[in-house]
């Protein structure tokens, strides 16, 4: 008893295994922003390479006139930068959507943990295996507020925008970045995404890094609240 009093009073945390939880994801979203964050910035080297080596080629700048020239300067741009140029823009949607792909893995993992400490420490009579369905972080949060019974007033706003951008998630995941047409207006409405015409479908364009980092800042915000409220729901059945 003793010992716990000490640790409850050194990290503000009465269970031991929940302060673990809370440092392990510490370090995994400062590992992933980082990862993420250090590869935006290389691609937008790439970028303003490009963009120097089109400023000081010298047949799209030399000072030239008539229809040949024009010529020359579209053929020199065409096979010489173009290719870079749709490179360059692809290399960024992967890396991207990737991301959202990661982030996304890293929630589900970690709320898995989670579910996995308490499930441990409390004998419930319903399980994680008991829960139905393949959307995995609805799971878990189903577990967290119906059985184990988590206070959600304070924690429902971190989590619900995260769950509405798994739409995101879902569709570059599964259905190759195409949006359905009934959600059209809630993707146009997301910072940093915007949807591209391709035939007959509407694809998923990540047009600014910002869209990334909110997402970091969603999950985090929502990890610390939820361990925060996980760790009073302990103390309540302790």
């Amino acid at each position: 008893m003793n010992i716990m009093k000490e640790f409850e009073n050194e990290f503000g945390l009465n269970w031991e295994n929940i302060y673990h939880c809370r440092e392990d994801i510490r370090q995994l979203f400062f590992a992933e922003k980082s990862l993420i964050g250090n590869s935006e910035k290389f691609i937008q080297e790439l970028k303003l390479e490009l963009k120097k080596d089109i400023e000081n080629d010298e047949t799209l700048n030399k000072e030239s006139e008539g229809e040949y020239a024009e010529h020359e300067k579209a053929q020199c741009y065409y096979y010489y930068y173009h290719p870079r140029e749709i490179g360059i823009s692809q290399l960024i949607q992967n890396h991207r959507k990737g991301a959202i792909l990661s982030i996304y893995s890293l929630i589900e993992g970690q709320l898995k943990n989670i579910c996995t400490q308490i499930q441990k420490e409390f004998e419930f009579k319903i399980k994680l295996n008991d829960l139905n369905g393949n959307d995995y972080i609805n799971k878990y949060w189903i577990f967290l507020t119906k059985v184990f019974c988590i206070e959600t007033s304070n924690i429902e706003k971190y989590y619900t925008p995260i769950k509405q951008r798994k739409y995101i998630r879902n569709k570059i995941a599964h259905n190759n970045s195409i949006i359905d047409e009934n959600r059209f207006e809630f993707v146009n409405q997301l910072e940093g995404i915007k949807l591209n015409q391709e035939g007959n479908n509407k694809i998923i364009e990540i047009n600014d890094y910002v869209f990334i980092e909110n997402l970091i800042l969603m999950s985090q915000d929502f990890f610390e609240n939820l361990i925060l409220t996980i760790n009073k729901k302990y103390s309540e059945l302790k």
